[in-house]
C-alpha cells in the first residue's frame, strides 16, 4: 500500500477548514494518559459562541471556546497529519490525533479546559458514520505556548466499508469530523434588586379591618375599619374572629380588658393552644397581670375558667 492523499473537512459552527492528509501504512498508535478532571469556571455570560472571548470569575485573562484540528507531526518518517490506517490482527483501524487549533484561538484569550468526549467521522453521500472508541486525552503543557490539549482515537473499519471510506476520504467534501467537547461552567446571575418598603412612613394611610363588638351580649359585625388604638370591644371581637377560623395555635397580645380575656379563655376551652404575650418577671406574675385586667368578680371567674381550660402554662425570661 503506497502513500496516498485525502481531503477532509474539519467542521464545527463557524469553521470549515479543508485539510490535506497523507496516510502511510504500518503507522503506530500511541496511547496517552487520560486527562484529569476539568476545573469548573464561572462568569456572567454563557460561553455559547465561537470566535469571541468571555470574562471568567477570578481570572485576569479571558477564555474562549477552542477549535479542533488534526494534529501534524513535524518531522521524521511519519511527518504529516496524524491520520492513519493501521493493520492489526483483528482488522483495519483508522487512527487520528486531534489537537486544539491554536491559529483559530481568539487573540488575547486562553481556551477553556475541555474534555474530548466523542469522535466520529461521517462520510459518503448517505452520511455513513464511523464511530470511534472513547478518545484518550492528554494535556499539552502550557496552553500559552502551544495546543492546550491532544486527543487520540481509533475506530475499527468494517471490511465491507474500507474501500468506500478510502474513496470518501479522497473525494472533496465527502467526509467530515464530528468532535464533542465539554467543559464545566457555572452561570452567575446578578442579584435580584430588593425593594425596601418603609412601613413607618406608610402607616398613617393604613387601615385595620376586622370584627367590631356592637353590644355587651357579644354581637358584632365584620368588615369594619377599626382604629389602630381600638377599644376593648374591638380587641375582644378581633380575638373571637381569629378563633372562628379554627387555628391550631392562637397568639394573642396582652388582653386589655376582662371581655378580651374571656375571649382568650373561650378560644382555649376547645383544646386549642393559646399563647399570650405578657411582659412580666415570672410566669405567676404574668398570670396575675392577665387576670387583673377586670373587676374583682371577673378576675375570679376568669382565673377559674383559665384553670379549667389549662391556660396556666407558660414560661418566663
Amino acid at each position: 500500500m503506497g502513500d496516498t492523499e485525502a481531503v477532509l473537512r474539519s467542521e464545527r459552527p463557524g469553521l470549515a477548514a479543508r485539510i490535506v492528509v497523507r496516510r502511510r501504512p504500518d503507522a503506530g498508535f500511541l496511547h496517552g494518559v487520560v486527562a484529569g478532571s476539568v476545573p469548573s469556571r464561572s462568569g456572567h455570560e454563557t460561553p455559547n459562541e465561537d470566535g469571541r472571548s468571555y470574562a471568567v470569575e477570578g481570572e485576569s485573562v479571558p477564555r474562549c471556546r477552542p477549535y479542533v484540528r488534526v494534529a501534524e507531526q513535524k518531522g521524521g518518517w511519519l511527518a504529516g497529519p496524524e491520520l492513519r490506517f493501521v493493520t492489526r490482527d483483528d482488522g483495519m483501524y483508522l487512527t487520528v490525533v486531534l489537537e486544539e487549533a491554536v491559529d483559530q484561538r481568539v487573540p488575547g484569550a486562553l481556551p477553556f479546559e475541555v474534555r474530548v468526549t466523542s469522535v466520529a467521522l461521517t462520510h459518503g453521500s448517505s452520511g455513513d458514520v464511523l464511530a470511534f472508541a472513547p478518545p484518550v486525552q492528554t494535556a499539552a503543557g502550557d496552553p500559552a505556548a502551544g495546543p492546550a490539549f491532544r486527543a487520540e482515537a481509533e475506530a475499527r473499519v468494517p471490511a465491507d466499508r474500507q474501500e468506500q471510506l478510502v474513496r470518501d476520504l479522497q473525494g472533496p467534501d465527502r467526509a467530515k469530523w464530528i468532535v464533542t467537547l465539554q467543559f464545566d461552567w457555572v452561570q452567575q446571575h446578578d442579584p435580584t434588586p430588593v425593594t425596601v418598603t418603609d412601613i413607618l412612613s406608610l402607616s398613617p394611610n393604613a387601615t385595620w379591618e376586622g370584627s367590631q363588638l356592637t353590644d355587651p351580649s357579644g354581637n358584632g359585625r365584620d368588615g369594619v375599619i377599626l382604629p389602630f388604638n381600638g377599644n376593648d370591644g374591638d380587641i375582644a371581637a378581633a380575638i373571637r374572629a381569629a378563633a372562628s377560623e379554627l387555628p391550631d395555635v392562637l397568639i394573642v397580645a396582652p388582653p386589655t380588658s376582662e371581655a378580651a380575656m374571656r375571649e382568650v379563655v373561650s378560644a382555649a376551652e376547645s383544646g386549642r393552644l393559646v399563647i399570650l404575650g405578657v411582659l412580666a418577671p415570672t410566669s405567676m406574675q404574668a398570670l396575675r397581670a392577665v387576670v387583673g385586667r377586670g373587676s374583682a368578680g371577673g378576675d375570679a371567674a376568669t382565673l377559674r375558667a383559665g384553670r379549667q381550660s389549662e391556660l396556666a402554662g407558660g414560661g418566663s425570661r
